[in-house]
């Protein structure tokens, strides 16, 4: 789509006016809760930047090789002017001074950003069922969740008619699920590789900007040109006949699995056999204490963070009773207690290195479950139960900081739903596992 924009077989402005018109058919799904015009401001000086660029037919790409894609933002991601609600009644109406880093970066290559998506309530969900603004629902299935918290976002992507970024967030799992749920790709990066600044935090340990894609060409295409210092460069080259190793852990990543989500997983691993060396059964340490820790560790901090919403009674009447529980929960909890989760997170993350001794990256299914219906969603007991089969797999790299990726496990199409494959990597090889995600994609969707 670039390619065609730069050579004018594509016009930026129709492509534009297209996209907009294309949100508006599918308002039920509940994806966004602000849309721009193609008169307003944010939107028509990128669009006659761009315009103008490829009239001039310029051969000059530097910086400004997004010049014309569209691309749509999580509603926690301050954009200067425009409401940014966090899902939240306590933001409905705030309207940030200045835009956060990962918008300017965006929008200083040229991008053309369509509007602010829907979340869970102050990222804290991995379903999009409770947001102030009603539930996402699934891009695939209507009657069910999109998944969390970044649910909007991978919805703009999955139902876009032409290819489309977006940004997300990722304190557990919030890019990873809803990626998985919605059949598209997502990556959480290594911590700190994109900037949070402007973003509504949950927890400024765990917090990790990530992006979501269609496809794994379209992700690479997009990080490539967002962050070339590390996703330009080329991986180094492997040694010939020596295969890059697959670990893929047992036990708790696949207890409670969906038949199918187990099926397609398996599907997966036999079609890249040829491109990797498998190896089932590696350990993944102190597996039974992560999610205890990494709850922990955020439900304090956003505790912490939000302490005067919760306070505030009007705001607490019109809170989901999950996200209020999760919160009030954190409030309570002791120096002592925190200064524990933070110690065993800093041991976790160094013992994590040594999984990387011995493979190259680690598999498991992203999600165990297919996208749960949105009606069941709203029963707490359905809810705390399924909860867990969501976010247990990916929360476990949100703890170390590593990267991890998710992209769709099988082929899209006929009556399944999608279900993900998540592959991490060690810390800092955010472009080792992006560029094996592109060969695992040619294996099973080529």
């Amino acid at each position: 789509m670039a390619e065609e924009l730069r050579s004018q077989r594509l016009d930026v402005q129709q492509l534009v006016r297209d996209e907009i018109s294309n949100i508006q058919t599918y308002e039920e799904f509940n994806a966004f809760v602000t849309t721009f015009d193609l008169d307003s401001e944010i939107v028509s000086k990128n669009l006659a930047k761009a315009k103008s660029h490829f009239e001039r037919k310029s051969s000059d790409e530097d910086q400004t090789s997004l010049l014309g894609i569209p691309f749509t933002v999580k509603d926690n991601v301050f954009v200067a002017g425009y409401r940014t609600t966090a899902g939240c009644v306590a933001f409905k109406d705030f309207v940030p001074l200045a835009s956060g880093d990962v918008f300017d970066l965006f929008y200083s290559r040229g991008a053309i950003p369509l509007g602010k998506t829907n979340l869970h309530e102050l990222a804290l969900g991995p379903t999009c069922h409770a947001s102030f603004f009603g539930p996402v629902r699934n891009a695939v299935d209507s009657t069910r969740v999109a998944g969390g918290s970044s649910g909007g976002s991978a919805v703009s992507v999955a139902r876009a008619k032409y290819a489309m970024l977006t940004i997300g967030s990722d304190t557990g799992g919030s890019v990873r699920i809803p990626a998985a749920l919605c059949g598209v790709c997502g990556l959480k990066p290594t911590f700190g590789t994109i900037s949070a600044s402007g973003v509504f935090p949950l927890s400024g340990t765990l917090d990790t900007v990530g992006m979501l894609a269609r496809t794994m060409e379209d992700l690479t295409f997009g990080l490539s040109a967002l962050i070339p210092e590390i996703f330009g460069k080329e991986v180094p080259k492997r040694t010939r006949g020596k295969k890059q190793r697959i670990g893929i852990p047992g036990g708790r990543y696949f207890d409670g699995a969906d038949d199918l989500v187990l099926k397609a997983f398996w599907n997966a691993i036999d079609r890249v056999r040829e491109e990797f060396e498998i190896v089932e059964g590696i350990s993944i340490p102190d597996e039974e204490k992560i999610a205890r820790i990494r709850r922990a560790i955020m439900l304090r901090e956003g505790a912490w963070f939000y302490s005067e919403v919760l306070a505030n009674p009007e705001y607490r009447e019109k809170m989901d009773p999950d996200v209020l529980a999760a919160f009030d929960a954190g409030g309570k909890m002791g120096m002592i207690e925190a200064m524990q989760a933070e110690s065993f997170r800093l041991a976790f993350t160094s013992k994590m290195f040594g999984v990387f001794d011995e493979v190259d990256f680690v598999a498991t299914p992203t999600c165990l479950i297919e996208a749960p219906k949105v009606e069941d969603m709203m029963n707490r007991e359905e809810y705390a139960r399924q909860r867990p089969l969501l976010i247990r797999n990916p929360e476990v790299w949100n703890l170390c900081g590593f990267p991890a990726l998710t992209l769709p496990s099988h082929r899209l199409g006929g009556t399944s739903l999608p279900m993900g494959f998540q592959l991490a990597a060690r810390y800092g090889n955010d472009r080792e596992v992006v560029e094996a995600g592109n060969r695992i994609w040619q294996s099973i969707h080529s």
